[in-house]
């Protein structure tokens, strides 16, 4: 679809379907459907760098307590081994920090490659990208957020908006690349019509162009969730998350591994998964409990589509 017409139905659903969440019937009935559904744990997410040269003003890493690292690739090689036991499909090289600092990244993405994962990670944009990385990469998706400048200036703490347009351009151009250009934007930094303009401008120069609706208040603030109406979370099955320290993280939004399900240094994936602490997190969550770091998250929430 096109992005500017999918943008315009997505504006419309996202006003209108927490609507229909507020009916104490419609609700019950959809969350007992969700709260049945089973998900296969079908991909990974690697921190293989906690380090970021960004701040953006919907991220939490400066609230980030754990210290700095780059995973080592002797622990990296070992839970690629056992994704592959576990019969993983896609790696996802990037959690908290920008995987462009990280100095082994390409020889990162060209193991998981040859090992036969499809490969993603997500940058800022700030930092030229080897085009030989782009061989091994099947997505890679960039955070532009917006499509100006002045914009930009306003959402974050490093202005470089042209420099980010001038790599993405460089990496959309690259010749013989098998990644797929993806740029992300956040219509809440924007007015409704500047969001269409960064449409139009960033569908020139990549692949693909998303829009992410709502910028979330994450867990570490600690205010309940602007809508009671919540769903089981789509994170307590897949992905795993994976710290650069091996700690295997409740999800994503976990950024400091309060909730740590286990350590891939001295257990295997499928012990994590399928350990008590993971599978007590999807029974709260089948039966609407929502404790610890969940408490306070409104991932799951009307404010979104349930999964």
């Amino acid at each position: 679809m096109n992005p500017m017409l999918l943008f315009i139905v997505k504006s419309m659903a996202f006003k209108i379907m927490p609507l229909f969440y507020r009916s104490k019937g419609y609700a019950s009935r959809l969350y007992q459907k969700k709260a049945k559904r089973i998900i296969q744990l079908c991909s990974v997410t690697i921190e293989t760098i906690n380090i970021c040269n960004q701040r953006c003003s919907y991220c939490s890493i400066s609230k980030m307590t754990r210290p700095s690292k780059i995973m080592d690739m002797e622990l990296y090689d070992k839970i690629l081994k056992d994704c592959q036991a576990h019969h993983i499909t896609r790696i996802h090289l990037q959690m908290q920090g920008e995987p462009t600092l990280d100095p082994f990244l390409k020889a990162r993405a060209k193991s998981a490659a040859e090992m036969g994962f499809a490969v993603s990670l997500a940058t800022n944009g700030l930092n030229a990208v080897d085009p030989e990385l782009l061989q091994y990469v099947d997505t890679i998706a960039i955070s532009a957020d917006v499509g100006a400048e002045v914009d930009y200036d306003k959402a974050h703490t490093v202005k470089k908006f042209e420099e980010i347009a001038i790599h993405v351009k460089a990496m959309f151009e690259c010749k013989n690349r098998k990644a797929q250009i993806e740029i992300r934007l956040k219509p809440a930094l924007m007015s409704w019509i500047n969001t269409l303009r960064a449409i139009r401008y960033w569908s020139k120069i990549s692949d693909q162009v998303v829009t992410y609706f709502n910028l979330l208040q994450t867990p570490i603030e600690k205010k309940k969730p602007r809508c009671n109406v919540r769903f089981p979370c789509s994170y307590v099955y897949d992905p795993l998350c994976v710290l650069s320290d091996g700690r295997v993280a409740l999800c994503c939004l976990d950024i400091d591994g309060a909730e740590s399900l286990g350590d891939l240094r001295v257990e295997s994936l499928e012990s994590v998964y399928q350990g008590k602490r993971r599978k007590l997190k999807e029974r709260q969550h089948q039966n609407g409990e929502y404790k610890g770091i969940c408490e306070f998250c409104e991932w799951n929430s009307a404010l979104l589509e349930p999964w």
